[in-house]
C-alpha cells in the first residue's frame, strides 16, 4: 500500500512539474485548435505562463491573405486577490497592458477585462470568417473598454460593461473606392439586469451604416441598413450585395 501511494505521489509530482515548466508552444496548439487554425501563434518563446510569440491571422496554407501581426504578443500569468489573471501585451496595438482576471465559482466562470484603449489592424477581422474573409477589410480598429466582464454559467452567458469599437478609414478589396467610411459600434450593458445592446452609426463616408441589436442570452440579433450615396452606388455595388439583401440603393443588414 505504501509503495502504491509513493508511486501516485511521484506521478502527481511529475505531472505538476510538467505543467509548471510547460513550453509556450502549448498555447500555439490550443489557439489553433480553438479557432480552427484561423489564429496561430508562431515563433513562441518562454513558458505556458510567461512567454511571447507572433500572431498570424488566416490559414496560411489556404488563405493567400493570411497576415502576421506586427511585432510580438506576450503574456504573463499571476494572481490578483486570489484569482488568476493574465496580462497581455501587443507591441503594435496595446498602449497599456490588457489584463483578464478570471473568477471561478460553483458552476460559473467570469472573465473581467481591464479598462483601456487599444488599436488593431482591421484586417484581423478575417479570422471571424464570412463575410469578413471575402470583404477583406482595411483600416484601423480602435477599442475602448469600460467595466467589461463576461460570465458563463448554466443559465447562459451574461455580458456587463461597455465596449466601443471605431473602424476608421475602412476599405475593402471589393471596392476601388477607399475609404468607404468610418464607423462606431457600441456594446453596452451598464445596468445590473440590463440586456446587452449594440448600436452602429456612421462617423463619415459614402457608405452609411446604421443599426441596432440585442443579446438574447445565447446569440446576438442585429438589424440595420447599409446605404450608398447616389454618386457612389455603382462603385459600391459589389460590397452592398455582400452585406445584405438589396433593396434599391441599400442593403438590409440582418444577423441572428
Amino acid at each position: 500500500m505504501m509503495r502504491r501511494w509513493a508511486v501516485l505521489g511521484a506521478c502527481a509530482g511529475m505531472a505538476g512539474a510538467v505543467v509548471v515548466h510547460a513550453p509556450a508552444v502549448w498555447w500555439s496548439v490550443l489557439l489553433s485548435d480553438a479557432t480552427g487554425a484561423r489564429v496561430q501563434l508562431l515563433e513562441t518563446r518562454g513558458s505556458l505562463w510567461n512567454g511571447d510569440g507572433r500572431l498570424r491571422i488566416g490559414r496560411a496554407a489556404q488563405d493567400a491573405d493570411a497576415r502576421i501581426l506586427p511585432g510580438r504578443v506576450s503574456w504573463s500569468w499571476g494572481w490578483d486577490a486570489g484569482a488568476p489573471r493574465v496580462v497581455l501585451r501587443a507591441d503594435c496595438c496595446t498602449p497599456q497592458p490588457v489584463s483578464l482576471r478570471w473568477e471561478i465559482g460553483w458552476g460559473r466562470l467570469t472573465a473581467h477585462l481591464s479598462d483601456g484603449p487599444s488599436q488593431w489592424p482591421a484586417g484581423l477581422m478575417v479570422a471571424w470568417g464570412a463575410p469578413w474573409n471575402t470583404v477583406q477589410p482595411e483600416g484601423e480598429l480602435r477599442l475602448q473598454t469600460r467595466g467589461m466582464s463576461v460570465e458563463w454559467s448554466g443559465a447562459g452567458t451574461r455580458v456587463r460593461g461597455e465596449l466601443q469599437a471605431e473602424a476608421l478609414a475602412v476599405g475593402s478589396r471589393l471596392s476601388t473606392l477607399r475609404p468607404v467610411g468610418s464607423y462606431r459600434l457600441t456594446l453596452s450593458a451598464l445596468g445590473a439586469d440590463a440586456a446587452p445592446t449594440l448600436q452602429l452609426k456612421t462617423l463619415e463616408g459614402p457608405l452609411q451604416l446604421t443599426g441596432s441589436g440585442q443579446w438574447t442570452g445565447a446569440a446576438w440579433r442585429f438589424r440595420g441598413d447599409a446605404v450608398a450615396d447616389p454618386a457612389s452606388e455603382a462603385v459600391l455595388d459589389s460590397l452592398l450585395n455582400l452585406l445584405g439583401q438589396r433593396q434599391g440603393n441599400k442593403s438590409v443588414l440582418s444577423w441572428g
